[in-house]
């Protein structure tokens, strides 16, 4: 019965996702760290070889690699693997299969590859270390995010001997929805556990892996960024972001790259629901382009992507970036001129931007994470919770007590602040975040979304009645979270 009245109100889904866990307030600052004895526990993280070992306590450790010096204020290294499902897998973003498996969208080839990539930050001044990672998929929830970061510590001192926060590995998501359904809700959800759980513990173990390898290699660096702009759509009528935010690691003196991190907002799903292949999307010209032109691993997150759509750049011809990968009968040339052009613009936005590049200051590296609690509106999504293919704990949208634990990550690099949004975000959101931030004296805020945590969409308060936007709205938590989001910022903020 709960599951049929769930495929009668969600039966013209388009993407969506859910996380939920129950805790207590808190916030992991700068000098915060887990609950850890000096050996890991070992079932902890992907299996790895130890290469160091220090008999210290946790909070003795170091945070920079033994046997490494640093002259430069900064350090950096990039990472990168494919994954890709090996065999015919359900793809996540669009619709629901109505608890039938006939209706649910498989993937029959794979067009171009899934990555992911990372890349490692460090202060070498002052020890803070952040690894972003971003992943080709259209999200995890909160219950993989957590297995991520409880995975991290024990998986670093094992293997470098240093202390590591979890929460330190930003973890992004593209939101392709061409990628394995890593979330639970494009399947039938009539199993007792995810159809693709097995490929969501990879792309977890993945997570922590090129967050070490990104960490093993950390090198002498110098930072620079960039900012463009490319075209996209929305119906957020209250704000637009079509910034394209590039941070750069290259040797000293002009050297090499390292590796790049490029923030744009748009879904990805310029090949929309007719495509069945295993696809990046844009992201995957645009990563093509970008690594061509700078040898290094190219990191890509989103922005605030609530309702917001790329558009095809005017005057562009290109064709298939991958001529070579799988091609779907029903996709057209056009189809794929379409996502090539998009990826393709973006890279060279993102390049334009480093050819007079500002170099970022030195204001050093700093990391908060936050944790907080809401009460949710939204009825759809709670009754998603109580399907057995989302793990989770269930929360009671009649109980006024009821609460939904969400988190996000703020990271300052020099004069740059990364937010990370429990969720895709809407830009009205993005824009009362930094909004916020200007008046606690802190510019260059970078939204990002469905990064730490993925909740469905985020809307600005404002905007629950706008007709525009009602399957978002729906879609939703509810108009709860901003103000839960916004005073949880707050207090990240005190001094």
């Amino acid at each position: 019965m709960r599951l049929a009245l769930l495929i009668a109100l969600l039966t013209t889904a388009a993407c969506s996702g859910q996380n939920s866990s129950n805790g207590d307030n808190q916030d992991l600052g700068v000098d915060a760290a887990p609950q850890q004895d000096t050996a890991p526990p070992p079932d902890a993280g992907p299996e790895l070889a130890s290469e160091v070992t220090l008999d210290l306590p946790w909070e003795e450790l170091p945070t920079l690699p033994p046997g490494k010096s640093f002259s430069t204020r900064y350090a950096a290294g990039a990472a990168q693997m494919v994954l890709n499902p090996d065999h015919s897998v359900f793809l996540g973003g669009f619709g629901l299969c109505q608890g039938n498996a006939d209706n649910c969208r498989y993937s029959e080839g794979i067009h171009d590859d899934l990555y992911v990539s990372a890349l490692a930050l460090a202060d070498t001044v002052t020890g803070e270390v952040v690894v972003f990672v971003g992943a080709d998929s259209v999200g995890l929830l909160l219950h993989d995010q957590r297995l991520i970061h409880e995975a991290a510590p024990a998986a670093f001192q094992l293997k470098f001997g240093v202390k590591m926060e979890g929460q330190r590995l930003v973890v992004g998501h593209s939101h392709t929805h061409h990628a394995p359904d890593t979330v639970g809700l494009y399947g039938t959800m009539l199993e007792p556990q995810r159809e693709e759980e097995a490929y969501i513990a990879a792309l977890r173990d993945a997570a922590v892996e090129m967050a070490l390898e990104a960490y093993g290699n950390l090198e002498e660096a110098e930072l620079t960024w960039g900012k463009g702009t490319a075209p996209s759509t929305s119906l957020d009528t209250c704000a637009e972001d079509m910034d394209v935010w590039t941070v750069a690691a290259r040797k000293p003196g002009g050297g090499d790259y390292i590796g790049t991190l490029t923030r744009w907002a748009a879904h990805p799903t310029a090949y929309w629901i007719e495509s069945n292949s295993i696809s990046a999307d844009f992201v995957g010209s645009f990563r093509k382009r970008m690594q061509e032109n700078t040898g290094a691993p190219a990191v890509y997150l989103n922005g605030p992507i609530g309702s917001v759509y790329p558009e095809k750049p005017e005057g562009c011809n290109e064709t298939d970036a991958f001529p070579g990968g799988w091609q779907d009968p029903d996709l057209t040339a056009e189809d794929h001129s379409t996502v090539t052009c998009i990826g393709y613009n973006l890279a060279d936005q993102a390049l334009q931007s480093l050819a007079q590049p500002t170099p970022v200051g030195d204001q050093g590296l700093a990391f908060k994470h936050k944790i907080f609690q809401f009460h949710p509106t939204s009825l759809i999504l709670m009754m998603v919770i109580d399907t057995p293919s989302v793990p989770g704990d269930g929360v009671d949208v009649k109980d006024p007590e009821s609460r939904w634990t969400a988190e996000f990550s703020w990271v300052r690099l020099g004069e740059l602040n990364f937010l990370s949004t429990p969720g895709e975000a809407f830009p009205c959101l993005a824009k009362n975040i930094s909004d916020l931030m200007a008046s606690k004296g802190f510019d260059n805020t970078i939204v990002l979304s469905v990064t730490q945590d993925w909740m469905g969409y985020l809307l600005a308060k404002k905007q629950f009645n706008e007709p525009a936007v009602k399957y978002q709205s729906g879609m939703s938590p509810g108009d709860t979270v901003e103000a839960a989001y916004l005073e949880a910022l707050g207090e990240l903020l005190e001094p």
